[in-house]
């Protein structure tokens, strides 16, 4: 009986959202308007160079240990010569960081294992994103600064929480 009222459950929230929509839909159109004009205007154009730079930057610096981060490497688990994965991380955030330490393990530069595990450290937004799309939103500059900080040290800690240290080596 609990299940069939979780499906019924379920299955009514979609339609009254559908609903919504369609007696609606000049604000929807006009929220996903807003959303694309958004997007183009200041998410694509703030992130792109950061995906062009962190291949740029991982295919040149992949399996060298980088001496500068290579203790904050050591402390998070991450295989030795892996480090530029955790710089780009650090410094592209999400969606940068997430496709930087895919790459890597698609290519077999590292394992699944640590590919799993050197996502934590991608779970922060980067500065294009901070500075881009959050700088007018912030009477300050100091405090972007802050909040960057805020999200670098929350990557480093969920990163050297997780579970199961560095596996292999690059």
């Amino acid at each position: 009986y609990m299940k069939r009222c979780k499906q019924i459950v379920y299955s009514l929230f979609p339609m009254i959202g559908v609903i919504i929509l369609i007696l609606d839909a000049k604000t929807s159109f006009r929220g996903a308007a807003d959303g694309i004009a958004l997007c183009m205007k200041t998410v694509i154009p703030a992130l792109f160079p950061f995906f062009i730079l962190s291949a740029m930057l991982t295919s040149s610096l992949i399996g060298r240990k980088i001496p500068i981060i290579n203790k904050l490497g050591k402390f998070c688990g991450i295989p030795s010569g892996a480090e530029s994965l955790l710089l780009i991380g650090l410094i592209g955030g999400y969606p940068v960081g997430a496709r930087t330490v895919t790459q890597a393990y698609q290519n077999g530069q590292i394992s699944k294992h640590d590919g799993r595990r050197m996502l934590g450290f991608c779970s922060n937004a980067g500065p294009a994103f901070l500075f881009g799309m959050l700088g007018p939103l912030f009477p300050k500059q100091w405090m972007l600064w802050g909040l960057w900080s805020i999200h670098i040290a929350s990557a480093l800690i969920t990163g050297h929480l997780l579970p199961g240290k560095a596996g292999n080596k690059v």
